[in-house]
């Protein structure tokens, strides 16, 4: 199975990366939404969660597969 890279990023500023093995490139919207949503949970934890992050998906070799915004998995009222 193909190995995929998840990150937050802002700007030039990248966060700790994942690396998940999955089926496919189709496992990789549901995953990345929990990730973004288990990322989010840890920096509210600390009192910092920034909405204007995006979830990259990569590949092994470093590729970007999907860029997804916070404000699509994570919703604060």
């Amino acid at each position: 199975m193909p190995h995929f890279r998840f990150r937050l990023e802002r700007g030039s500023c990248k966060g700790g990366e994942r690396i998940m093995e999955l089926p496919d490139i189709d496992a990789v919207t549901p995953v990345a939404k929990q990730m973004a949503r288990y990322l989010a949970s840890r920096e509210i934890a600390v009192g910092r969660l920034d909405m204007g992050q995006d979830m990259l998906v990569t590949d092994e070799s470093g590729a970007v597969l999907a860029t997804f915004p916070m404000t699509r998995f994570v919703h604060v009222s």
